[in-house]
């Protein structure tokens, strides 16, 4: 027996469920763009965020380290933060992107 499957039906299907599942995904993260082209990205522990990096969701020492001694290098870097009342003890981990911007991760 042959099955017609009407493709299109199945790619407005998958459109509005990606649509409405990114809107779920959004919801527990929080996030702030300043002018200095950084993002501030708050970590639940609890939620399911399956878009967050590896090194920001399960930081090693190494990389909480790491974004500290950025954090203490860019001076211009710290001010946004404190002016966005970050615990800079809370930052893990802090990603830089193909254009330059970077995302810092805050549990």
């Amino acid at each position: 027996m042959r099955s017609f499957i009407n493709t299109s039906a199945i790619l407005a299907a998958l459109a509005i469920s990606t649509l409405a599942g990114g809107g779920a995904y959004a919801a527990p993260l929080s996030h702030a763009r300043s002018a200095d082209n950084v993002s501030i990205m708050y970590i639940e522990p609890e939620a399911d965020q399956p878009y967050m990096p590896d090194a920001a969701a399960n930081p090693s020492k190494a990389d909480i380290l790491a974004a500290h001694q950025e954090i203490q290098r860019d001076p211009a870097l710290r001010a946004m933060l404190v002016r966005h009342s970050v615990e800079l003890g809370n930052v893990v981990d802090i990603g830089v992107a193909a254009d330059g911007s970077r995302t810092v991760y805050v549990r």
